[in-house]
């Protein structure tokens, strides 16, 4: 709300234009005076917060010519034309100049704005609640508004703008697809390189599992090997020993 409740402020409604009656507005008012331009965007919630800021300078300069532009009644060209790049927008204009407002969007930085471009001072102060000012005030870009809009109000533009998207499109998805399948052919060799690695190292392990399995059978078989030669020789001589003592009982007995 506003601080000050014995003045009246004007409604920002008092001072819409439409867009293509916006340079008739500054030809007709702007001889011999300056005038102030805001445009705005109904979808833009910094233009929301805006209004009550520009409704009391309206108030505080009226001296200086105010009017809106609403975003949806303009086409994309009155923008460019006049700069604007982002909502809220304000313009002050006289007959040999026009001058964009840049800095922050608060009351005070506007006020200071107004007296340096224009050389006026307020007839009167209005304090506008912060809550409703908003000093970090941003800006949107005009790219909300809807493509249909768009293609309603510049139907040739839009055309043109869609041309071109299409032609960089061309131009640009061959070299992309290209790109991308050199890409999965490296991708996919290296992937069968890992898996022939890993194949490669598999097989050497399961072979050398096998080496050492045979290993450890000869092993085995050599140490049965020993084991049986040993017994064979130990069988000869036992029995080479129990035949020597049967051949020499007899003749022990005969001399008896």
């Amino acid at each position: 709300g506003y601080k000050n409740a014995d003045m009246h402020v004007a409604d920002l409604a008092n001072f819409l234009v439409r867009g293509d009656a916006v340079d008739k507005e500054l030809n007709l008012r702007c001889t011999g005076a300056s005038c102030s331009i805001l445009f705005y965007a109904a979808w833009c919630p910094f233009s929301s917060k805006f209004r009550p800021i520009f409704e009391a300078l309206s108030t505080m300069f009226p001296q200086i010519h105010h009017f809106a532009v609403e975003e949806s009644s303009a086409t994309p060209s009155l923008f460019s034309r006049y700069g604007v790049r982002g909502f809220p927008a304000i313009l002050l204009a006289n007959e040999t100049t026009m001058v964009r407002y840049r800095g922050t969007k608060d009351l005070k930085s506007l006020l200071q704005f107004y007296q340096e471009t224009t050389g006026l001072d307020p007839i009167t102060y209005i304090d506008v609640d912060q809550q409703e000012s908003a000093g970090s005030l941003g800006s949107a870009m005009p790219g909300g508004r809807s493509l249909r809009k768009m293609a309603e109000d510049e139907p040739f533009v839009f055309l043109g703008a869609l041309f071109i998207i299409m032609k960089v499109a061309a131009h640009f998805i061959p070299t992309v697809i290209s790109q991308l399948r050199a890409f999965l052919i490296v991708r996919v060799q290296n992937l069968n390189l890992r898996i022939r690695r890993g194949s490669s190292q598999l097989t050497e392990r399961a072979l050398t599992v096998l080496d050492v399995k045979r290993l450890w059978s000869k092993l085995r078989l050599s140490s049965k090997t020993r084991d049986l030669s040993k017994g064979a020789s130990n069988a000869r001589a036992w029995a080479s020993s129990f035949a020597s003592v049967s051949l020499g009982e007899p003749s022990s007995l005969r001399h008896a």
